[in-house]
């Protein structure tokens, strides 16, 4: 049963939920405000950001976006909030993201690739409302962000995987995200809290090597949630065979799951840094 918080917030006017799928809230659900009855879809899974919405009752800014790395997510998250300054006081906007695994990637083109939807198995008509690719980060006609994937079977996915690829590059490339992310949002002193899908996000394997360790040093790890991932709580605190749903038509975390981590994790840690 899914019962929502009737805490009102006298903070927080506008939450900004950055991330890959994990964080999605699917149109037509998304244009609802601040108010989703996810009771009336059953069939939905309705992510953290949607019960932190709930909790706050304040406007969404949705940036969650299924399959996207972690340089989609910093840009997007980066860009909402330079936007809603325009129009937001600072002390009123709450920035949330949940980082997604390193292993992600995308390639930004300039020109459309013209053989993209092909390779891709898309037709044109799919080119608004493909969950894949290309994304847009400015305005919706701009969607010059390519998605690839190690497991996709575009060609652009395979040429990267196979020539571009590198484990602790990526590695790298995340951390890097993640503190360019956290100095804009501590320079323009924006409430924020962060933290990750899944292990995939942030490997430890290579966290003592001398190219990665002075970056993952510098992170502020208190602006992190106090526990390892979503996934990781969710195994430990309300189903510890959560890892055997991976293969199935939707890996992710339930309505109830996601709501559990979001009035047991999320809601705790802002209100212990007087955030709401």
């Amino acid at each position: 049963m899914i019962i929502e918080s009737t805490h009102v917030s006298q903070n927080i006017d506008l939450l900004i939920a950055a991330g890959c799928s994990f964080t999605e809230v699917q149109h037509p659900y998304s244009d609802m405000g601040t108010e989703i009855p996810i009771a009336d879809y059953p069939d939905v899974y309705f992510t953290w950001t949607v019960h932190l919405m709930h909790h706050l009752k304040c406007k969404t800014n949705y940036q969650g976006r299924g399959a996207a790395g972690n340089r989609i997510i910093s840009t997007a998250a980066i860009h909402s909030t330079l936007e809603a300054l325009k129009t937001h006081n600072r002390d009123n906007i709450l920035v949330g993201i949940m980082w997604s695994g390193s292993y992600r990637h995308d390639v930004y083109y300039s020109e459309p690739l013209l053989d993209y939807y092909k390779d891709f198995g898309l037709s044109n008509i799919d080119l608004v409302t493909s969950v894949h690719n290309p994304t847009s980060i400015v305005g919706i006609n701009n969607r010059n962000y390519y998605r690839v994937m190690p497991y996709w079977e575009d060609e652009l996915s395979k040429t990267y995987y196979k020539h571009i690829y590198d484990d602790r590059g990526s590695l790298i490339s995340t951390l890097e995200h993640i503190l360019r992310t956290q100095w804009f949002l501590k320079v323009n002193n924006i409430k924020y809290f962060m933290t990750s899908h899944h292990p995939a996000a942030l490997p430890e394997t290579h966290k003592n090597h001398p190219d990665v360790k002075y970056l993952w040093d510098a992170i502020d790890w208190d602006s992190f949630l106090p526990v390892k991932n979503e996934w990781d709580w969710l195994k430990e605190n309300v189903d510890s065979n959560l890892d055997s749903i991976i293969g199935k038509s939707n890996p992710h975390p339930t309505t109830e799951m996601n709501q559990r981590f979001t009035n047991e994790v999320i809601i705790p840690y802002l209100k212990e840094r007087n955030y709401i």
